[in-house]
């Protein structure tokens, strides 16, 4: 975990999920990845 989300968590903040690492031009896997984490963020999202 990074250490913005352990100030978030300890500033009572619910964190969706582990952050995304991949790299600043992403290959074909990063691009995937990248998709499958923006889907969890809306899976969390009450709207």
């Amino acid at each position: 975990m990074g250490i913005i989300s352990e100030h978030l968590k300890t500033a009572g903040f619910e964190l969706l999920n582990d952050r995304l690492k991949i790299l600043w031009n992403p290959d074909d896997e990063g691009r995937n990845e990248g998709v499958e984490y923006g889907k969890s963020v809306s899976d969390g999202l009450n709207l």
